[in-house]
């Protein structure tokens, strides 16, 4: 079978280059066309806050600022889990939402949010 296609080839070479030539441009036509992401994120949805709190202790600012925002953020829909991290003059929460929510839309509700705790943070 091997040597019959062989054969053929190099009996018909212009018929073998004008198949080749076909397959190479439908394939072309067809790649530019299908919805494949080649770098998948491989890591969940998330927002990222970063808050400085001046001349704060750790524990003033994981009471003062942190577990006030944290309190804001609960119960957001989408989101798998909070968590937060609080040192000298520095406080960090990163909330993760569920996978194929849009980031857009992530960011514009944990903004909507964080505007209702400004009143319970300290000034600056």
């Amino acid at each position: 079978m091997f040597q019959a296609i062989v054969g053929f080839s190099l009996r018909r070479r212009m018929f073998v280059l004008a198949a080749a030539a076909m397959l190479i441009g439908w394939g072309l036509t067809i790649a530019r066309d299908i919805p494949i992401d080649l770098l998948p994120e491989l890591r969940q949805p998330t927002v990222v806050i970063v808050t400085e709190a001046g001349t704060l202790a750790a524990e003033e600012v994981e009471q003062y600022v942190t577990q006030p925002m944290e309190m804001v953020l609960n119960g957001m829909p989408g989101v798998t889990r909070i968590l937060s991290a609080s040192s000298a003059a520095f406080s960090r929460i990163t909330v993760s939402f569920q996978w194929g929510t849009d980031p857009f839309r992530n960011r514009q509700i944990v903004t909507e949010r964080l505007a209702m705790a400004r009143d319970r943070l300290p000034a600056g």
